[in-house]
């Protein structure tokens, strides 16, 4: 156990240790025969964990916003804007394309379709894929 959590310590009929499968750095202890480990990074994680639970105003700050009426009204049309663009592509039936997102982290699967202009219907959904929005169940 180490900071609230357990973990996995393998020791080796050498000098190395490991712990949940990562080997540790050790590091001869004071007495003869005794050593100490070198924090992991999930053992780094945990310590850290329990120290956000025990301290959190240490990490966490609360602090109370005040806003102007002025901001307050501009951000009402602000929503009131985008409530009525939502509302226009779901009449149009034409949506935004964020093409940066395509290849921001992962690479989108629909991308060739996208890209293509390809409408997918219900009757042609390629292997792999799944259709979760009906729009003729609307």
């Amino acid at each position: 156990m180490y900071c609230g959590q357990e973990f996995g310590v393998i020791q080796g009929t050498g000098d190395w240790i490991h712990v949940n499968g990562i080997q540790a750095e050790t590091e001869p202890g004071k007495k003869e025969g005794t050593f100490a480990i070198k924090e992991t990074p999930e053992m780094y994680g945990a310590r850290l964990l329990a120290d956000i639970g025990e301290r959190p105003e240490f990490y966490f700050r609360c602090v109370e916003m005040t806003r102007t009426d002025a901001e307050m009204e501009s951000f009402e049309w602000e929503l009131l804007n985008i409530y009525r663009s939502m509302q226009n592509m779901i009449k149009t039936d034409h949506w935004y394309h964020d093409e940066h997102q395509c290849q921001a982290t992962f690479t989108c699967d629909y991308m060739p379709f996208c890209y293509n202009n390809i409408e997918l219907s219900i009757d042609e959904i390629p292997d792999g894929f799944k259709l979760i929005f009906n729009k003729e169940e609307e």
